[in-house]
């Protein structure tokens, strides 16, 4: 048997307990093998211990995650799989996710807080430079938050926002730097109070951005801009810092 949450957020790390096993004829057991069974599309998530009673599991992005345990009693019989699902769900009505699928590369994720932001603006981008700007109502849940900046490549990047204010919100995509590694194919999922919404994907070479599509809210839409990508005239903070 497993034990552990049905459902958590993503980034969390989340602990799974099969030390509730037991052979219904009595014998002791010996030995433990977990297994990842299921991951969602572009995740890298992995098991901390695999051959012990209890493991951990890095949620790295939203969706759902299946493992496996399998367990040998003294005597070298082994149980049939016992499998477990657990969801990672977003808790912001506004959670954007960045992936691409080159390793040692720099892609990042821009919000605007508006279609007259310019990129890179200081304080209507945000950004890894800006990463929790204040937007809206000041000390209010309206302000976004990008939760980390990968420069090691896959992804993923996050911004949230958990009460968005009235507007719209254009999302960027910038490759920041290929490290000779090429043309990478990034994906965005546009999840909106906890439910995936729409899902883009596009190649890029080195500096270009990417202009993925608009947050209208609170219609709780997203519309696609479906712009061929161009090249960055920046690549530095900020646009009208004072």
């Amino acid at each position: 048997m497993i034990e552990g949450p049905p459902n958590a957020a993503p980034l969390d790390t989340i602990q799974l307990d099969g030390s509730g096993s037991y052979d219904p004829e009595g014998f002791q057991l010996t030995d433990y093998v977990w297994t990842v069974t299921h991951l969602p599309t572009g995740s890298k998530s992995e098991l901390t211990n695999v051959i012990t009673d209890d493991t951990k599991m890095f949620l790295d992005i939203a969706g759902s995650y299946e493992v496996q345990l399998q367990v040998w009693n003294e005597i070298g019989l082994a149980s049939a799989p016992t499998k477990y699902e657990v969801k990672a769900i977003p808790d912001d009505r506004i959670h954007v996710e960045l992936i691409w699928d080159t390793g040692n590369s720099d892609m990042d994720l821009h919000m605007y807080e508006d279609e007259n932001v310019q990129f890179f603006e200081y304080i209507g981008d945000c950004n890894f430079c800006n990463p929790n700007p204040n937007w809206g109502t000041a000390a209010s849940s309206d302000d976004p938050s990008l939760d980390l900046d990968d420069v090691g490549g896959y992804g993923p990047e996050n911004t949230n926002i958990n009460e968005p204010a009235p507007g719209n919100y254009p999302v960027r995509v910038h490759y920041f730097e290929d490290n000779n590694n090429g043309a990478s194919t990034a994906t965005v999922r546009f999840y909106l109070d906890g439910e995936l919404f729409d899902q883009f994907s596009r190649v890029l070479t080195r500096n270009q951005i990417w202009d993925v599509g608009t947050i209208k809210w609170p219609d709780a839409v997203v519309i696609e801009e479906n712009a061929d990508p161009y090249e960055a005239e920046r690549r530095d903070c900020w646009v009208g810092a004072n």
